[in-house]
């Protein structure tokens, strides 16, 4: 298991959060659904709260602040861009119906608007200075990725009507992330059920990879280890693989049988891979556990505190201390390796 780095920077003041062995935690207002999270160019965890029209931020000794977006904007997924301010997604709508949006946002809570095609699912820092944008149910009925330049100029990007880029039903494509070759790299839908992986460079090429099962699951987190390595999860099962150079994959089965789903990932700084596993069942018990596999293959679980009633985790990332937090609706967690 890796160990934790000194933090990046000195925390000045904050409140203890709830502790739990290695679990630290801080709940939220009431009503709060945090969702998104990412590791801020200032040291701090930012995330956004769903329900509260918010980009909250919270630092590594637990100083919350927030700053907020258009009413009805639901921010969802987030990430840093090159210019080291932050994108989030909207979560407004479904479908036809979606808000489709980004906002983009200082340090300092100043934020901007930029409309995308489709119903935005996700987004990552490409490999080219800019934002690249996950896109559902584009107006031109075919599945888009959507490239937003850091003066806020957008270019569409259409994947090929070939079964995984028209008109996927589920959302497709869903989770993005910028692989160790250079390419975009996206968990996708299938029509009839099912998912893929789809790797889209930088000018446009398009391709589709197959897991060795594609019809067991559906699309979930997709994410890229220090060493390059794209590692990906599934929304409906208890699997978790990764792309081989030749770009054959490995799937690893989780030893729990009650897998809900593995609703996020991130990379840790050994080439390693954190995960949440969801156990139980939509609706009803439910628990949270973290996952972690090394570089070598190994695997572990580590049970996450119990959760607020009708709480799920939602997604996590590693902290500038090392620590991996985690964001479960209503409160934030942080677990020390």
């Amino acid at each position: 298991m890796p160990a934790a780095s000194p933090s990046a920077t000195a925390c000045t003041a904050g409140t203890a959060g709830t502790v739990d062995g290695k679990f630290e935690r801080w709940d939220l207002a009431a009503g709060a659904q945090s969702y998104g999270i990412v590791a801020g160019p200032d040291g701090a965890l930012w995330f956004t709260s769903t329900s509260h029209d918010k980009l909250g931020r919270i630092t590594t000794c637990g100083q919350l602040s927030d700053f907020p977006v258009a009413a009805g904007f639901h921010p969802t997924r987030l990430v840093v861009g090159p210019d080291q301010l932050l994108y989030a997604t909207s979560g407004a709508g479904y479908g036809q119906g979606s808000l489709r949006q980004v906002v983009r946002m200082s340090l300092q809570g100043h934020a901007t608007y930029i409309t995308v095609d489709g119903a935005p699912t996700s987004v990552a820092a490409g490999p080219d200075q800019a934002v690249w944008v996950a896109t559902d149910y584009a107006t031109n009925s075919h599945e888009e990725i959507a490239r937003i330049a850091t003066d806020g100029s957008v270019k569409e990007v259409s994947l090929p009507a070939n079964g995984q880029g028209a008109q996927c039903g589920w959302q497709c494509p869903d989770q993005i992330t910028t692989g160790g070759d250079g390419a975009l790299w996206f968990t996708e839908g299938l029509g009839q059920g099912g998912f893929g992986l789809g790797r889209l460079t930088t000018s446009g090429d398009y391709q589709h990879i197959s897991p060795p099962d594609p019809t067991h699951n559906t699309p979930g987190p997709i994410a890229t280890t220090s060493s390059g390595t794209v590692w990906y999860g599934v929304q409906r099962g208890s699997i978790v693989g990764k792309v081989n150079a030749d770009q054959t994959v490995t799937e690893y089965k989780l030893p729990e049988a009650d897998v809900m789903s593995t609703p996020d990932m991130a990379a840790d700084r050994e080439g390693g891979i954190w995960f949440l596993i969801t156990r139980g069942q939509m609706g009803g018990p439910n628990s949270t556990d973290l996952g972690h596999i090394d570089s070598s293959g190994q695997v572990s679980v580590i049970p996450v505190p119990p959760l607020p009633p009708d709480n799920i985790a939602n997604a996590l990332t590693i902290g500038a201390d090392g620590r991996v937090w985690i964001t479960d609706g209503a409160a934030i967690f942080a677990y020390s390796p």
